[in-house]
């Protein structure tokens, strides 16, 4: 929950935190992805006179690290003006399905409130009209498009997180998905195949970037151009490949190895 010494409104700037916090979690080390939803809570819940107070859920996925755990994310949000309340997954909970699917109901449970859509309304109407937030005001628009957003900061999560992110749409869950690759860079360096097979698989896979497909259990993925985070089911790993040997330009290396990339690239774990 925000809290603050300034006599104001705590909803008037919760779309600018939001988008702060957002940014910064982000950036810790170790951070796979996060949910991030607008919530409230009543500050009396006996009483008909009770408040709602505005405030931030998070479900945050990071890798067990001495960088990341539960105190250096207080310390985050404790620095940034929040005081959140946490609950930290033990080890048998993690690996318990709906342990993680109870907890993360509950960061999730105004995805689609009025409460949630209006605060976030009356927010950006507020932050419009301070000065100092006019050079950021298209990346907060941007960070509270809908109450609720799943930020992917580990770019290998993204495949499994796609077809995720799919059914929680297909279950009518109000969500967007966006990528939010940590700020610091790492150099890595990617060697180039040595075999023919392999050369191949490159090929398809510059192709799959180049269009924006995506490969996942066996299946390829098209990304929708009215929503920039949706995917859809386009075909199988066998019809794509039929089409791309149609291309003159890759289908001499592509025949020679087609029955090898069939194998490869509509394995279930690929």
């Amino acid at each position: 929950m925000w809290h603050t010494t300034e006599n104001i409104d705590p909803t008037q700037r919760i779309a600018e935190n939001r988008h702060a916090l957002d940014s910064i979690l982000k950036d810790l080390p170790g951070i796979d992805f996060f949910f991030s939803c607008i919530t409230g809570t009543k500050s009396n819940s006996n009483s008909k006179y009770s408040l709602i107070r505005p405030g931030i859920a998070y479900f945050i996925v990071h890798k067990k690290s001495k960088d990341v755990n539960e105190e250096t994310v207080f310390k985050t949000f404790h620095d940034s003006g929040f005081l959140p309340t946490m609950s930290a997954m033990k080890n048998n909970q993690a690996n318990k399905v709906d342990s993680m699917l109870n907890l993360l109901k509950q960061v999730v449970k105004d995805h689609n409130s009025t409460y949630a859509k209006e605060t976030i309304a009356a927010s950006l109407l507020h932050c419009e009209t301070v000065a100092e937030l006019t050079n950021q005001m298209e990346q907060i628009r941007t960070s509270n498009t809908t109450p609720c957003r799943l930020v992917i900061c580990n770019e290998g999560c993204r495949a499994a997180l796609v077809q995720s992110y799919q059914n929680l749409i297909d279950d009518d869950m109000v969500l967007t998905m966006t990528d939010m690759p940590a700020t610091i860079a790492t150099k890595t360096v990617t060697a180039e195949p040595t075999t023919n097979l392999g050369k191949s698989i490159a090929t398809v896979s510059r192709i799959l970037t180049k269009t924006n497909h995506g490969l996942y259990k066996g299946n390829i993925y098209r990304k929708e151009p009215l929503g920039e985070y949706s995917y859809t089911l386009m075909c199988s790993v066998e019809s794509y490949l039929q089409a791309l040997i149609s291309l003159e330009d890759v289908q001499d290396e592509l025949i020679m190895h087609l029955h090898s990339l069939q194998q490869i690239l509509a394995h279930k774990d690929c």
